[in-house]
């Protein structure tokens, strides 16, 4: 080999590693800034919506995951946090309608003939 092809062998091994290091390390910036999404989300001011599905996500860490269709037709997984958020994991079904009102925990929970209210503080 010349010194020529030795020195872009060299050149394109170096750019691949500095290629792979940049995406790690932009992965998981995005992965933090995903999760404060997803936190700011869970509580948010207000919202109104239904269930369209309900699962431990196995790609993050079994987190008991909901999807919500939200009134203003947007969705996004919504994953309830603090000790006592398995009470609404558990009670919820697919298909039930959530509602939250002005900044706090409190979770109205409708189905067919229920009305349940459940309290969920995320720094517990």
């Amino acid at each position: 080999m010349s010194r020529r092809s030795v020195l872009i062998m060299i050149f394109l091994v170096l750019a691949l590693l500095a290629y792979i290091l940049f995406n790690i390390f932009d992965f998981e910036k995005n992965g933090i800034e995903k999760s404060q999404i997803i936190l700011k989300e869970n509580f948010q001011k207000e919202y109104r919506g239904i269930i369209k599905a309900k699962y431990l996500d196995n790609k993050n860490h079994n987190f008991e995951t909901l999807e919500l269709e939200l009134s203003n037709d947007t969705n996004y997984k919504w994953i309830p946090y603090g000790k006592e958020s398995y009470k609404l994991y558990n009670f919820i079904e697919i298909g039930d309608s959530i509602i939250k009102e002005n900044w706090g925990y409190t979770f109205k929970i409708k189905r067919e003939n229920i009305d349940t209210l459940i309290n969920i503080n995320p720094k517990n």
